[in-house]
């Protein structure tokens, strides 16, 4: 893999770790304490509004943040992937409880006067 496309596995990374930790930060803030500081957002090629040696010193701290987010992804990727959708279900649960409930009769009585329906008999 060249330095580009290991770049840009490592943003993807980062951007992913960042939505499942903003799922689960109301409930576990500490994850996302542990996955601070996230990689500064800079474009694949040195933009002409940087030096180079702002744009390398972008690059390393890009890198280090990879590599320590690597390794915590490996140690808890499953676990965080896994709390996030518990959350989620959970998040929807409250949702669908706090819809208005249902009514179970009709607010209609206009046919209580007629007789129900005869069931035809089974013989």
């Amino acid at each position: 893999m060249n330095e580009l496309e290991e770049r840009r596995n490592a943003r993807a990374l980062n951007n992913d770790l960042r939505i499942l930790s903003d799922i689960v930060k109301p409930y576990f803030p500490s994850i996302q304490a542990d996955l601070q500081p996230w990689m500064h957002d800079i474009p694949l090629e040195c933009p002409p509004t940087m030096t180079k040696a702002e744009f390398e010193t972008l690059v390393v701290f890009n890198r280090r943040v990879a590599k320590r987010q690597s390794a915590w992804y490996q140690k808890k990727g499953q676990a965080l992937c896994g709390l996030a959708q518990v959350v989620r279900r959970y998040e929807i649960g409250l949702s669908a409880c706090a819809r208005a409930p249902k009514r179970a009769a009709p607010d209609d009585f206009s046919n209580v006067g007629e007789r129900p329906s005869k069931r035809p008999r089974r013989r």
